[in-house]
C-alpha cells in the first residue's frame, strides 16, 4: 500500500516471515522505518497479519515493480467470498470422494475375506461330513465283527471282581478280623460288602477297632440309632466317598459286638432289618 512518501508492505503469515521480508528490503537498500501488527482493514482482498513500513525510493520507477524485483511476484489476492465458498465446496467434495473410495476399497477387501472364509467353512463342513460317514461305517463294521456271544455294554454296566479274586479278598478280611478283632461278628452280607464294594477297607477296620477298644462308652463318631434301640451307627469311608454305614450292638452273650456293614442307599431296608434283629 503506497502513500505520498512511505509505503506499507503487507505480510500474511508468521512474524518470522515479516522479519525475513524486512531483512530483504534492507538488503536491497530500502529504508525500513517500522514493522508491526496490521490493525487496519483488509486491502485489495488481502487480510494481512503484519506490515513493514518503508520510505519510498527516490527513483521514479514504480514501487510495485521495485518490490517485485526484491521480493518476487506479488501474492495473488484470495478469491472473493463466493469463490472461496465454491473452492471450499470442491475441496470438501474431493475429500469426501477420497474417503468413499477408501471405504469402497476396505469393503472390497472384507468381501474377499468373507468369500475365503465361506469357502473354508464349506470345505470344513465337507470334511466333517466325510469323517462322520467314516465313523458310521467303522461302527457298523465293528458290530458285524463282534461275536454273537459278546455281551453288550448295556448288559454289563458295572464290572465286578472275578469270583476267585472276590473269594480271596473275603478270606483276607475274615483272617484280619479273626486275628485282630476276635470279638467282632459280621452279620448278613457284611463280609461280601467289605470285600467287593469297598476300595479301601482301612476305615472299616478302624471303626471295628473303636468298638473293641472303646470300653463302656463308644467314641463320638458312633451315634445312637433312633429307630432301633440296641444299635449304634457310624459313617465309614469306602475309599471313594463317605457313603459306607456300620451298625453295631453289644453281642447278646455280653462279649464282643455284632456288626452290620452296609451303605447309605440301603438305609431304609437296613432300619427294618435292625428292628427285626432286636426281637
Amino acid at each position: 500500500m503506497e502513500g505520498a512518501e512511505e509505503a506499507w508492505v503487507l505480510v500474511a503469515g508468521s512474524v518470522a516471515e515479516r522479519d525475513e521480508m524486512a531483512y530483504r528490503l534492507r538488503g536491497a537498500g530500502l529504508a525500513v522505518l517500522r514493522s508491526g501488527a496490521w490493525l487496519g482493514e483488509p486491502t485489495d482482498g488481502l487480510e494481512p497479519d503484519w506490515f513493514v513500513r518503508i520510505a519510498r525510493p527516490a527513483e521514479s520507477r514504480s514501487l510495485a515493480a521495485a518490490l517485485e524485483a526484491i521480493l518476487g511476484p506479488r501474492a495473488a489476492a484470495p478469491p472473493a467470498a463466493g469463490e472461496a465458498t465454491e473452492d471450499l465446496r470442491r475441496r470438501l467434495v474431493k475429500s469426501e470422494l477420497e474417503r468413499a473410495r477408501m471405504e469402497a476399497a476396505a469393503l472390497g477387501a472384507e468381501v474377499e475375506r468373507l468369500k475365503t472364509d465361506a469357502a473354508n467353512a464349506t470345505a470344513l463342513a465337507d470334511r466333517v461330513a466325510r469323517l462322520e460317514a467314516d465313523l458310521a461305517r467303522a461302527e457298523e463294521q465293528l458290530v458285524h465283527r463282534q461275536p454273537a456271544t459278546t455281551p453288550s455294554v448295556e448288559a454289563s454296566p458295572t464290572i465286578q471282581p472275578a469270583p476267585r479274586l472276590a473269594r480271596r479278598i473275603q478270606e483276607e478280611v475274615a483272617t484280619v478280623l479273626q486275628a485282630l478283632l476276635p470279638g467282632v461278628r459280621l452279620l448278613r452280607d457284611s463280609l461280601t460288602v467289605a470285600s467287593v464294594e469297598f476300595r479301601d477297607r482301612s476305615g472299616f477296620y478302624r471303626a471295628l477297632r473303636e468298638l473293641t477298644e472303646g470300653g463302656p462308652r463308644l467314641p463320638p463318631a458312633w451315634k445312637k440309632v433312633r429307630a432301633a434301640e440296641e444299635w449304634w451307627e457310624r459313617h465309614v469311608s469306602t475309599g471313594e466317598d463317605d457313603s459306607g454305614r456300620a451298625y453295631a450292638r453289644p453281642a447278646p452273650c455280653g462279649a464282643g459286638w455284632d456288626v452290620l456293614l452296609s451303605d447309605k442307599g440301603s438305609q431304609d431296608r437296613d432300619m427294618i432289618w435292625l428292628r427285626k434283629a432286636d426281637r
